[in-house]
């Protein structure tokens, strides 16, 4: 009898594949909206700051985007 918890019995099976992709995509869906989300609170915090320290506050965002880009090899 074949176990279904066995990876390479999976790779053949075509529900479980289905069911993994479906999952995957579901998830990524969930990260793009939640992703928005938080940048949308960003631009809705970032009014908040006065306009004298708009210029800092974008030293500090350029910052963040460079350490990511370093990090992760994007952009």
């Amino acid at each position: 009898m074949q176990n279904i918890n066995n990876p390479i019995y999976n790779i053949f099976n075509m529900d479980y594949a289905q069911q993994q992709a479906i999952q995957y995509h579901n998830q990524q869906i969930y990260n793009v909206s939640d992703a928005a989300k938080k940048f949308k609170d960003f631009l809705d915090s970032s009014e908040k700051v006065n306009p004298e320290y708009q210029n800092a506050l974008m030293i500090e965002c350029c910052a963040i985007l460079e350490q990511k880009r370093r990090e992760n090899r994007r952009f």
